[in-house]
């Protein structure tokens, strides 16, 4: 894997992402197609892939720079923790 790929991996599916190659599970999917299926959608809109799994986690990544976005519903607050601070809606610990 070189440093332009992002690897995910939730449960038992994992998703390599290579620009706009994208592979699920083993399976590479076709350039312009995306996947539904289990509670997990892959849907490409111009330059972006939007990744969303059935228990509020979504990414966003840009497949010419590989910009990544990730969200989590609420329910995660408490429970997750990163480079840009942890979610549990104390200012302060923000950019840490």
């Amino acid at each position: 894997m070189n440093f332009n790929t992002l690897k995910i991996t939730m449960g038992s599916n994992e998703i390599i992402a290579l620009g706009e190659h994208i592979t699920f599970n083993n399976v590479k999917l076709d350039n312009n197609e995306g996947y539904v299926k289990d509670g997990i959608i892959i849907d490409r809109r111009g330059e972006y892939v939007y990744l969303k799994f059935s228990d509020g986690v979504r990414l966003k990544w840009s497949t010419d720079s590989l910009s990544v976005f990730i969200t989590v519903e609420v329910q995660y607050i408490g429970k997750v923790s990163g480079l840009c601070g942890d979610y549990n809606e104390k200012k302060g610990d923000d950019f840490k």
